[in-house]
């Protein structure tokens, strides 16, 4: 033993058998979907706006992923919700990098990091320094597991829900089997809970199809109860009209409001995705749709308006306007949805919606709704005559006031706040003859000027020079105000005259 002790104290390392490397934050911008981007320190408002994106955490206890608000409170946002600037990439490959060498690792090997999820802990819920034994790839264990006969579906249901699930449905086809299937998921009911929040495509169709033919509305709806709208897609909404009349419109209403209750959500219930497709699918063949359809476009619209006003409260000018596209095509998901079931009191609702909310759906924007009705024999009896004397007025408004002239620096902008520096902020910007402003402004005063106007995004840049005391503010109106102008001003002629040939014009305007 002293030999091979000696032996292995001869053998040079190098590298150790941990490391510890550090970086500034600086480069890490964060992306989280229907939030927008992640600033911090994060307010108390904007705190709880990200809660509503998040669920509440898990921790491991022993063999098991327990949920216990007792001992953790805390929350969680996956992965796939969160965006990472690209910049990030290569400050964190230069830090891993380094850490290979720390680790002793050959040239070539791939040290990878991968994102997990993102965490917001409540007030005094943050662990303490603990030991954490999860390994990713580089720990690997067998085990034998052993269970009574009685016992055979609840376990096997445990370790591979999937495996069962669809063993159930191939048995519930068969007469003879249909109550032993029935049996099965009754003592399978306790553990369904663990399938909340699955979003496998083949799963969830297997089991809506168990759901279908069990033939019991009941046992039906137990098995699909526990998941949110979210599993309402194209795929499963062709199956929905078979389970509507194998159990009635009531029992797939009541369906439907489960999915979008709070007991299946840990926050804000969510928009059904693809809207339109689903809609023809819950449709097609289907005379008997219409209470599905009204009940789904109604939940939907409030969805948007709600998504909307929680982006309104915690998304600063830029960001609104970094996701005009996607609230566009959106609505007209949502604008195609009702026509193909005729349904005009929701068209009607979503069109005087958008019209209301010229900050997140801008006139200019609003030509791609329009477009997706050119050529429609029947546009003049729909609302889009509406949507389209709203836009023609708005743009023929802003164009009637002409270009910006080259000696106008006025930037005329409501400032979200209303503090002093605001209000002299406000003063300059609405000043047409002041360029420039020298602001002499401690560093607390000065962060929140620069923050205000990077929301904004508007043609103004802020340098600080750092001599005498406080340090000097320097705001700079730049040429890209005109250019902006010149560019918009331009667009807006074109579409003009597009909207004028491409759509009937008298026709349309005289059909308010």
């Amino acid at each position: 033993m002293e030999d091979i002790i000696a032996s292995l104290q001869k053998i040079q390392t190098h590298g150790s058998f941990w490391a510890k490397r550090s970086v500034s934050i600086d480069q890490l911008q964060l992306e989280i979907k229907g939030f927008g981007q992640l600033k911090l320190p994060l307010s108390a408002r904007n705190s709880n706006n990200l809660i509503k994106h998040a669920k509440p955490a898990k921790f491991g206890w022993r063999d098991q992923t327990i949920l216990d608000e007792k001992v953790r409170h805390a929350w969680e946002i996956p992965n796939n919700k969160i965006k990472i600037d690209r910049s990030w990439k290569q400050v964190f490959n230069s830090l891993l990098n380094l850490l290979k060498v720390d680790l002793g690792l050959p040239e070539s090997a791939l040290l990878k990091a991968d994102l997990h999820n993102l965490l917001i802990y409540e007030p005094g819920q943050f662990f303490a320094p603990h030991q954490d034994s999860e390994m990713d790839r580089w720990y690997h264990r067998a085990a034998i597991i052993l269970w009574r006969k009685q016992d055979h579906y609840p376990m096997l249901f445990i370790i591979d829900p999937n495996h069962v699930i669809k063993q159930l449905q191939k048995l519930s086809q068969k007469r003879a089997y249909v109550k032993q299937v029935h049996e099965i998921i009754t003592s399978l009911l306790p553990y369904w809970s663990c399938l909340r929040g699955n979003r496998e495509p083949s799963l969830i169709a297997a089991l809506f199809k168990l759901a279908l033919y069990i033939n019991d509305s009941q046992l039906a709806k137990a098995i699909i109860e526990h998941f949110d709208i979210e599993v309402l897609s194209p795929k499963t909404a062709s199956i929905i009209p078979s389970l509507q009349k194998a159990y009635g419109s009531s029992w797939c209403l009541d369906t439907f409001k489960l999915w979008t209750s709070s007991k299946n959500h840990w926050n804000s219930p969510t928009q059904c995705e693809n809207l339109f497709q689903t809609i023809v699918n819950l449709s097609s063949n289907n005379d008997h749709h219409q209470p599905l359809t009204d009940w789904l476009l109604t939940y939907q619209l409030q969805q948007i308006k709600g998504n909307n006003k929680d982006c309104k409260q915690s998304m600063s000018r830029v960001e609104l306007l970094k996701g005009t596209a996607e609230r566009i095509n959106e609505i007209i998901d949502f604008i195609n949805a009702c026509d193909v079931v005729n349904n005009t009191v929701m068209q009607i609702a979503g069109i005087n919606y958008i019209i209301t909310e010229s900050e997140l759906y801008p006139a200019l924007d609003l030509i791609n709704v329009l477009n997706c009705f050119k050529g429609k024999d029947d546009l003049k009896q729909r609302q889009y005559p509406k949507l389209f004397n709203y836009i023609l007025e708005s743009l023929e408004k802003e164009h009637n006031r002409g270009l910006r002239h080259e000696d106008d620096w006025s930037i005329k902008e409501k400032l979200p706040c209303n503090c002093q520096d605001c209000a002299v902020l406000t003063e300059f910007l609405y000043s047409s003859d002041q360029r420039n402003k020298i602001w002499p402004l401690n560093q607390d005063r000065r962060a929140h000027i620069h923050g205000i106007i990077d929301d904004l995004g508007i043609a103004v840049t802020h340098q600080t020079e750092r001599t005498g005391s406080p340090h000097k503010l320097i705001l700079t109106k730049t040429d890209k105000l005109h250019h902006q102008a010149k560019r918009r001003f331009e667009r807006i002629k074109r579409e003009l005259s597009s909207l004028k040939i491409n759509f009937s014009f008298t026709s349309l305007r005289t059909a308010k």
